[in-house]
């Protein structure tokens, strides 16, 4: 064990050396101000008037001398332990005289406190106690525009009191505060007031001072007052003797706005702005609203009628619907069947009619657009498209009794059940020409194998010949029809008869003629039909359920009843 005299001996050295320790962290700098009654702030906290040593904890500090009337001045530094290279701040004047009208603050009882008005921040800053606490015989007043106004007093970092008053001009508010209590605020009148005309922001004697604090003044609108959906507005605003303005509302808010701007908005719904903005000199807040019209302006247009054909399986005609529309204000734009569109445009659809099977088509289809905004607008627009034509089976060749027509009676052999096909043929083929005004129809004749090669031939011209009649009586232009005769020339054998008849939708010939034979020579006796330049070439499926199928089979059953004469297209021979 250490001898007792001993262990207080270190222990001595020990308490020595901690604070000597302590105060080796400690770090002084030098601050020098002017004018003398500038006020030091560093990091924030109010330290005191005049030049002054401080002692500072080492590391990076920002020191802050301000006096009203005066530009601020700041400076960022880095302390060591130890005395530090002194600091020298020199302020100068800024700002124009003020004028009235005035009132007055007093301030007693808190000297050296730092008087902020309108703001907690040190740039609000206006003069500290002293500078105010005293009307009789020495004149030390804070002198501020009429109007409300927020006192902070601060000391070091603690606020001492903050409150509003409401200074009257010509009058004069006494504030004397009582810690911890309230203060006793008395309002006096301040005839000095109204005989002062402009004077400076500051002014300080031996025993005397004034500081006297310029209004804020303040505009702020919203232009325009009214906008449609995604278009803008600006805000704009001009202060004067104000340190921060902020807008805010429920669609943004903006922050640390300059003395003097515009700024650009463009909100989603109906929104009023707020404008605060402050000073020494007081706080002006004000406030506009922007209204928004969610109305969408939208239209559409669609072809009013459209065309159609279709024969079999193919589409002959088609024509496409051409959609147009145009919208103002909307940012989404849904068109089936085009999807999602742009906020205007022009586009070709193609249309099929519901109906499938043959007959005349006569439709009409309602297309719709709708628009919508992000503001809540909605609209919708119509248009609607008529459809008309036709959808045919596939057209079939035309088909002769034997030896029809003959060399004495050459307009005549075209059976009424092949009449009818022919007829089919025109209202196809009158469909499609304006579609394809080159269009062309092609006849080819032919014969069976019976007869010469010259007898074949003659009659396979006198078929297509009276086939082109028929259709020239029924409209169709002579130049728009093609004929060709191939006699006995490209037979279809009974192989290939066979498939075909497989295929026909009307089943095969029964009773009789039915027998092979027969059948192999009255598929040969026909006339197809090509539509070009499409190359829609008629079905060659026999007509076995027609009505008058017997004559075209069995040429002793043939009827001048049923026979046309091409030189009386407008008639039907009497039968015998």
């Amino acid at each position: 064990m250490l001898p007792r005299k001993l262990t207080y001996f270190l222990l001595f050295c020990f308490a020595v050396a901690f604070t000597c320790s302590a105060m080796a962290q400690d770090a002084t700098v030098r601050v020098n101000v002017a004018p003398h009654e500038a006020f030091i702030f560093a990091d924030g906290n109010a330290i005191g008037h005049g030049s002054q040593t401080l002692g500072l904890a080492p590391g990076r500090h920002m020191i802050a001398v301000y006096n009203y009337g005066y530009k601020p001045m700041m400076q960022e530094v880095t302390l060591t332990p130890g005395k530090n290279p002194e600091l020298n701040f020199s302020l100068q004047q800024e700002g124009a005289p003020v004028s009235g009208p005035f009132g007055a603050i007093q301030i007693e009882g808190t000297p050296q406190a730092a008087v902020l008005l309108n703001g907690k921040k040190p740039e609000y800053f206006v003069g500290y106690g002293d500078l105010f606490n005293n009307h009789a015989g020495w004149q030390q007043l804070l002198v501020v525009p009429a109007g409300p106004h927020i006192v902070t007093l601060v000391s070091g970092n603690n606020v001492l009191w903050t409150g509003k008053v409401e200074v009257g001009a010509n009058k004069r508010v006494v504030i004397s505060p009582a810690y911890p209590a309230e203060p006793k605020i008395a309002v006096k009148d301040w005839g000095e007031g109204s005989a002062m005309g402009s004077v400076p922001r500051f002014s300080a004697g031996t025993a005397t001072s004034m500081v006297a604090v310029a209004p804020v003044t303040a505009q702020f609108a919203v232009e325009p007052k009214q906008i449609f959906c995604n278009l803008p507005a600006k805000l704009g605003w001009k202060t004067t003797e104000t340190l921060h303005s902020d807008i805010t509302s429920d669609s943004g808010n903006f922050n640390e706005l300059p003395l003097v701007g515009e700024q650009v908005v463009s909100p989603h719904k109906t929104t009023t702005y707020h404008f605060l903005t402050s000073g020494p000199g007081g706080i002006i807040e004000t406030s506009d609203t922007l209204t928004v019209d969610p109305t969408i302006t939208a239209s559409l247009t669609g072809t009013p009628e459209v065309r159609y054909l279709r024969v079999g399986e193919k589409v002959l005609r088609q024509e496409p619907v051409i959609l147009t529309w145009d919208t103002l204000y909307a940012d989404h734009l849904v068109l089936p069947p085009l999807g999602t569109v742009n906020d205007k445009g022009s586009e070709k659809v193609l249309q099929a009619p519901e109906k499938t099977i043959t007959g005349p088509v006569d439709e009409t289809k309602t297309y719709q657009l709708t628009a919508t905004n992000v503001c809540g607008g909605s609209e919708t627009k119509q248009a609607m498209v008529r459809q008309v034509g036709l959808i045919e089976p596939l057209i079939s060749s035309v088909f002769f009794p034997t030896s029809y027509p003959d060399t004495a009676h050459p307009n005549r052999g075209l059976l009424l059940s092949q009449q009818t096909e022919l007829e089919r043929v025109v209202r196809v083929f009158k469909e499609y020409l304006p579609a394809e005004p080159n269009a062309k129809l092609k006849l080819t004749g032919l014969a069976d194998e019976r007869g010469s090669a010259a007898t074949n031939q003659a009659l396979a011209k006198r078929r297509v010949n009276i086939v082109k009649d028929f259709l020239v009586s029924k409209g169709i232009a002579p130049d728009a029809i093609i004929v060709e005769s191939k006699g006995e020339a490209k037979q279809m054998d009974m192989g290939l008869v066979n498939q075909v008849e497989a295929k026909n939708p009307q089943p095969a010939m029964t009773g009789p003629g039915a027998d092979y034979k027969t059948k192999w020579l009255a598929y040969n006796r026909r006339v197809d039909v090509t539509i070009e330049p499409v190359t829609l070439a008629s079905e060659r499926f026999y007509p076995n359920h027609a009505h008058d199928v017997q004559f075209l089979i069995d040429p002793g059953r043939v009827m001048e009843s049923k026979i046309y004469d091409a030189s009386k297209p407008e008639t039907v021979v009497a039968a015998k």
